[in-house]
């Protein structure tokens, strides 16, 4: 498949997950962080090239569902910076591992649910934080089993990892 067409792939998949934890997912109390799933699993399985570019779309596509805390672009930017985060960590991390996955989208849910939650003044619980986060971690494991074990025509990202 070319570059071009995984990308596109990739951020229809993007939209969707946003769509459906902005729509279906918004009036549960704990939930996973889907798009934020997808950008770790793709930070830490994908090929080198797209390390910040894939959550950086994934941000793109949430800010057009659900502009985040202040302003428009909140998790574009939030996704890139965590893109840009990565790119240390990538050589350390075992690629195309459910554990590395799921460890690196925790983390992430972590960090955002922290900042989220200083810049707009509402108080999460911390074991609610860390539910949420685990909640993820689960839901990168998941999506990257799902997405990997695609067709290769099918596959949203390219070859990459161990």
């Amino acid at each position: 498949m070319l570059p071009g067409v995984r990308l596109v792939l990739f951020a229809a998949i993007a939209l969707v997950l946003s769509c459906l934890q902005q729509d279906r997912l918004a009036w549960w109390a704990l939930v996973p962080d889907l798009p934020l799933a997808l950008a770790a699993w793709s930070m830490v399985d994908g090929d080198d090239d797209g390390v910040v570019l894939r959550p950086w779309l994934v941000g793109v596509m949430r800010d057009l569902i659900a502009p985040g805390v202040g302003n428009g672009c909140y998790y574009m930017i939030a996704y890139g910076i965590l893109g840009l985060c990565f790119l240390p960590l990538r050589a350390w991390l075992f690629r195309s591992r459910a554990i590395a996955w799921g460890g690196w989208a925790c983390l992430c849910s972590l960090v955002l649910t922290a900042v989220d939650t200083r810049l707009s003044a509402v108080a999460l619980h911390p074991a609610r934080m860390v539910i949420i986060s685990v909640m993820t971690a689960v839901a990168a494991m998941g999506l990257g089993w799902l997405l990997s074990g695609l067709p290769s025509w099918l596959k949203p990202l390219r070859a990459g990892g161990a």
